[in-house]
């Protein structure tokens, strides 16, 4: 076995951080780096030390320098949208105030500074008492979240009306308020080594966005566990808007608000009615191609099998998709890819449909995720998708290798 191999083994078994092939040359860059810090003679020798001392702190700086932590406030803004107009207040009717919240995987505190503004700008809902709990495996990137110092380009998302009266401008930064800095504490935590404790929680919400995308379906499964019995039971539980819960859990459902899926527990007290979520704005497409309406037709009318069959919501996405309502057919293909998140076709379905709908963060991901499943052999189209005239894992492969490049 190859040291770079040893070491990417290491990384996944202590970090639970899988390196697919395409990232060993930036491990290896950063392992060089290491090594010269630490005096190691080559790569065997490195990790032979991690292996060594697996608590020991070089593992702590090897895994901060490998994570990436690029971010901005209000990254994926449609799920604070939900968060402020149908969590916050359904669990203040549920749960009263005091309101606690848990960004796991904050970074440099991006994430739990945008929660914090949503909850100052709901303050006559929830009122001044709840709290927010950051976790990452990085200590540096904790003490700068501690600071709440963003860049402009960090904020470019952020309305200037919030900006003005969440953030102190400085030259060319900007600095959370000390009363919503005060509302936020930060600790170390590694999902992955257990156990984890409950410190503020149970939480009402939990952020784990872009997370479980660099651990394997074990870790995974185990990091979901572990963050699902720290939800209190109304809770809500986001994830990144191209991540699946799908066969990850069996103790948590899914919800949709707004076009929004967010993981609730199974066993919770269901509402007696549910509120009919405002029909998202059609963005316009291009004109239906010859001898589509025909296929349309047959795809709005045909079927008969379970709404949990991925082909259905398949199907009635590319019926939405060639009439020319794209935000009814994202919610179809992300409905399918919730049923089967390998389906490579459904996503590639999806990332084209949020490419024209300008959310160009969101379709990278789904590209990005297209790549990993067909690179670690778990990626597959769906039966019959070929007759529908769906391209196939190859070309799907080749696309979205072009669209991350260009």
């Amino acid at each position: 076995m190859s040291s770079l191999k040893r070491l990417a083994e290491l990384v996944e078994k202590v970090g639970g951080i899988v390196t697919p092939e395409r990232e060993v040359e930036r491990l290896k860059k950063v392992a060089n780096v290491r090594m010269a810090a630490t005096g190691a003679a080559d790569l065997e020798s490195y990790a032979r030390m991690l292996e060594e001392r697996p608590d020991g702190e070089e593992w702590r700086k090897l895994l901060r320098s490998y994570t990436v932590k690029e971010s901005y406030l209000f990254r994926a803004h449609q799920q604070f949208d939900v968060l402020s107009r149908h969590v916050l207040p359904n669990l203040v009717t549920r749960t009263g105030q005091n309101l606690r919240l848990w960004s796991a995987g904050c970074a440099h505190g991006e994430e739990p500074a945008s929660l914090a503004v949503v909850l100052a700008s709901r303050q006559n809902l929830v009122g001044d008492d709840w709290s927010i709990l950051g976790t990452d495996i990085d200590e540096e990137a904790l003490n700068l979240a501690r600071m709440g110092v963003f860049s402009s380009h960090s904020m470019r998302r952020v309305p200037q009306r919030m900006s003005r009266q969440f953030f102190a401008a400085g030259p060319g930064c900007f600095r959370l308020r000390a009363h919503l800095r005060s509302k936020i504490s930060y600790r170390y935590l590694n999902l992955v080594q257990g156990p984890m404790t409950s410190e503020g929680g149970p939480f009402h919400v939990i952020f784990l966005r872009n997370v479980l995308i660099y651990f394997n379906r074990e870790n995974q499964q185990k990091v979901v566990d572990n963050v699902a019995a720290h939800l209190a039971p109304e809770g809500y539980l986001f994830v990144g808007p191209s991540e699946s819960l799908w066969q990850m859990s069996q103790k948590l459902d899914v919800q949709e608000l707004d076009g929004c899926f967010v993981y609730r527990h199974r066993n919770r007290q269901r509402p007696t009615a549910r509120a009919t979520p405002s029909p998202a704005p059609q963005p316009r497409s291009a004109a239906e191609p010859p001898g589509r309406a025909e296929r349309r037709h047959s795809l709005e009318v045909g079927g008969g099998r379970p709404s949990g069959d991925p082909s259905v919501h398949l199907q009635a996405g590319l019926a939405a998709e060639w009439g020319g309502r794209l935000a009814d057919a994202v919610r179809h293909y992300r409905a399918a890819r919730y049923l089967d998140e390998n389906l490579v076709d459904v996503r590639f379905l999806l990332a084209r449909c949020l490419a024209a709908c300008d959310w160009l963060d969101r379709a990278r991901a789904e590209y990005r995720a297209i790549l990993d499943l067909i690179e670690s052999g778990r990626g597959r189209c769906i039966p019959g998708a070929s007759d529908l005239g769906l391209p196939g894992l190859r070309e799907i492969e080749r696309v979205s290798r072009r669209e991350l490049e260009g």
